[in-house]
């Protein structure tokens, strides 16, 4: 059976769907589509899952701009993420929609999107996360359908691109290279205009931020139970980082961790509390503005890698390699176990204890930040 890369229990449907689909939909393999790169004339990326996946397709779609420059391209994500795509230059159009993963878009919500993209008349759709409802709205709305056979529903496609073991955008670039894209734009990027740097400005000013001291940002939040760092080590992280460097501490997140960010700072003067004061792009304004980013997996992340600000990443049920950075100033820290990397929501093993972040001891993570902190 095909490694699916899914959930055990549905992989027994997807494979007789799929063995099905194949064998009416052969003559795809038989007959491989042919375009000419001038014909090419609306792209669309369905990207309508987190802000990280957002944030690491950015490379796909700088190098669909400068390979098709005359091209309407085109982005569909979910609202919380559309802000993230707003000074983009290589993109046209921004299209929401709700997410079929989170939100749970109704049947006849979907199909009214199928019926609305179909009147547009994609020449090429790209879907970078190989989920069957992407394939499907593809398959309906663009003449050349491009994404990964690793959830299903790949005898849909026109081109299949391999899925490797390598840096998430990588593979998404991928996508590209298999339409015959030689030249890749590997950069990562993300925008945000003066109005999102004035109003960072604007905060530090009113909670009196020394500019002049080390300037450290933690986002200590993650929309994953199983990405969690243990709140003590925060705690402890801080202490040590405020005794040995006498730096400044920025905590972000969104409103529903400023709970947990008020007990990691408790009376702590040199800390400040900003999660729920800023939206996608002010965080990137302030992530920029600081010395060094702090956080488990998570979108914002993504977003200091983006900006080439030197960070440190948790990486527990995530392959770091995937997912992670390790070069001279980024850092990826990690603890290899048996069972390492799950990607499950629930540690099985451990009962939901999580080991592979538990096991991330303050001292491993210190010394990281010593070492980028010359």
């Amino acid at each position: 059976m095909i490694k699916y890369q899914v959930n055990w229990k549905y992989k027994p449907f997807l494979f007789i769907i799929d063995m099905i689909g194949n064998i009416v939909f052969f003559y795809k393999k038989l007959f491989k589509k042919r375009f000419k790169k001038e014909d090419i004339k609306k792209i669309l990326i369905i990207r309508v899952d987190e802000i990280g996946d957002v944030v690491v397709t950015t490379p796909l779609i700088s190098t669909l701009k400068k390979e098709f420059p005359k091209s309407k391209l085109s982005v569909l994500v979910k609202e919380s993420t559309a802000e993230l795509l707003k000074y983009n230059p290589s993109i046209d159009e921004v299209y929401v929609t709700k997410s079929w993963f989170k939100e749970k878009i109704s049947l006849g919500e979907f199909m009214e999107l199928i019926k609305k993209f179909r009147k547009e008349d994609f020449d090429m759709v790209f879907d970078p996360h190989a989920d069957p409802r992407n394939i499907i709205l593809a398959y309906f709305c663009g003449k050349i359908k491009i994404g990964f056979d690793i959830r299903g529903f790949g005898f849909l496609l026109d081109f299949v691109a391999p899925y490797k073991s390598q840096h998430i955008s990588e593979t998404i670039l991928d996508l590209a290279r298999t339409i015959g894209i030689k030249k890749m734009d590997k950069k990562i990027r993300v925008y945000f205009s003066k109005k999102d740097e004035k109003k960072v400005n604007d905060l530090f000013k009113k909670n009196k931020i020394n500019r002049n001291k080390l300037l450290i940002c933690i986002n200590p939040g993650t929309g994953r139970k199983n990405k969690k760092w243990p709140l003590k080590n925060w705690q402890s992280l801080t202490e040590l980082l405020i005794k040995k460097y006498n730096c400044q501490i920025i905590f972000t997140g969104n409103m529903k961790e400023n709970e947990l960010v008020s007990d990691i700072i408790g009376r702590n003067k040199s800390c400040y509390n900003f999660s729920g004061k800023t939206n996608l792009l002010e965080l990137s304004a302030l992530i920029k503005k600081c010395d060094l980013f702090i956080s488990p997996d998570t979108g914002s992340l993504h977003i200091a890698r983006a900006l080439n600000v030197p960070l440190i990443g948790l990486f527990g049920p995530i392959d770091p390699k995937i997912w992670g950075y390790s070069l001279e100033k980024y850092r990826s820290i990690y603890k290899k176990l048996d069972c390492s990397f799950c990607n499950m929501p629930l540690c099985k093993r451990t009962r939901g204890k999580n080991e592979c972040m538990s096991g991330i001891s303050v001292a491993d993570v210190f010394k990281e930040i010593c070492r980028l902190i010359k």
